[in-house]
């Protein structure tokens, strides 16, 4: 649960997250750093590596470590600060949200005009975020330049917490991926394994086509969060992964299609370990397969996903139970790769 606290609390906006891995896991670079490549290349990718039992063939497993936020673009006269996605990030979602803004952690709250100010079809439309604002409380935009600067990232200000029956709650949920390959990491691979912690994510998967451009894998898994759709409203047809559920494994998503052995791999390999999966045709996500796919020629890649409530929000949901399911597949996976 700690690890996982860290993962949330952490602020990474895609672009800044060079560093999550160092800050957060220093022991694992420090055992794990490769000696025939750069541990961080140009892009902010993060790679580790472990000798396997045979060189015949080499692996990598995926995790992306940015987050989904917001960036500085300007600052009104009367000190509002004005901002843009970095991301794909609902704007209905994030009025009068907290959040973070820079290095220094500025604290500030999105704000919009005041509902009497507004005429009929501003408050018949949703909103577009270009109408929104950062409020810091600044007087003037001379108070705010001396706070803010143009470029800053902002994340959102989420205390991480548990709820009832193993659920957490938090921001950059979708980071967990990583908190399961620090867990895979401490087995011993059948082959020599990449374990590689992407950047850019958020931002058309760009860290991950960079990263497997030098290491040029025969297998690649990617673990990445599955927006679920079992809320309030949803119609049974429509309900796809369910939190508590298990990973969730199928034969594609929205950026790819998987390679049909790996993903028969995932699911013997979770039946035969009695890990618990949801399997469907179609993954509801938006992961780095797409980049992974058509790298260098073309990659083998399957998906492992752990179910998600409202990914790229102020606070998404996720079950402890589905995390520790996706880790203890991909540890499977690489231990008895064939």
């Amino acid at each position: 649960m700690k690890i996982m606290r860290s993962l949330s609390m952490t602020d990474a906006v895609s672009g800044s997250e060079i560093y999550v891995i160092s800050k957060l896991f220093p022991e694992l670079i420090e055992k794990y750093r490769p000696q025939n490549m750069p541990l961080i290349d140009a892009m902010g990718n993060v790679t580790l590596f472990r000798k396997g039992k045979s060189p015949a063939k080499t692996a990598a497993v995926i995790a992306h470590t940015d987050e989904a936020g917001f960036i500085v673009t300007g600052i009104t006269e009367k000190g509002f600060i004005k901002f843009e996605a970095v991301g794909d990030i609902d704007p209905r979602l994030i009025i009068s949200k907290k959040v973070k803004i820079g290095s220094s952690g500025l604290k500030g709250v999105i704000g919009m005009k005041a509902i009497h100010l507004q005429k009929r079809e501003e408050r018949e439309t949703v909103v577009q975020m270009k109408n929104l604002f950062i409020d810091i409380g600044a007087k003037n935009k001379a108070a705010a330049q001396k706070l803010v600067n143009i470029g800053d990232c902002i994340s959102f200000d989420t205390e991480f917490g548990e709820l009832c029956e193993g659920v957490i709650k938090g921001k950059a949920l979708d980071r967990m991926g990583v908190y399961c390959l620090t867990q895979a990491i401490a087995e011993e691979p059948e082959y020599d394994t990449y374990y590689i912690f992407t950047a850019q994510k958020h931002v058309g998967a760009r860290g991950a086509s960079a990263a497997l451009e030098r290491i040029r894998p025969d297998y690649v898994y990617i673990i990445d969060a599955v927006e679920t759709a079992e809320g309030y409203g949803a119609k049974p047809h429509e309900i796809n992964a369910r939190l508590g559920g298990g990973a969730v494994i199928g034969m594609m998503d929205m950026r790819g299609i998987y390679d049909k052995e790996l993903f028969s791999q995932l699911r013997d390999s979770a039946a035969s370990d009695n890990i618990k999966v949801q399997v469907m045709q179609t993954v509801p996500a938006f992961t780095e397969t797409g980049a992974v796919r058509s790298s260098y020629g073309g990659a083998r890649a399957a998906v492992i996903g752990i179910p998600c409530r409202y990914a790229n929000s102020p606070v998404s949901l996720m079950n402890i139970s589905d995390i520790d399911a996706a880790a203890g597949l991909i540890k499977k996976l690489i231990v008895g790769l064939e």
